[in-house]
């Protein structure tokens, strides 16, 4: 995959240093879980247990009544 150069784009063909805290590589399942994480952390102030961070983990109680609702389950 090539990006096009300045000025028809700003995207680097080589990804540069860690864009996903918590993941050494990116990848399209990297982006995702993380997008998820920053959504059930913002409604149900805490994290799925598969999802990595400092937040606290969800209670299965917080699973079912918000994290499962905020991930469409």
């Amino acid at each position: 995959l090539t990006y096009l150069p300045q000025p028809w784009g700003h995207c680097h063909s080589v990804l540069k240093g860690n864009l996903l805290p918590g993941y050494a590589d990116y990848s399209l399942t990297a982006c995702r879980i993380h997008c998820e994480k920053e959504a059930v952390v913002r409604k149900c102030h805490c994290r799925m247990v598969h999802m990595p961070g400092t937040e606290d983990i969800c209670s299965p109680k917080q699973y079912v009544e918000c994290a499962d609702k905020v991930l469409g389950k």
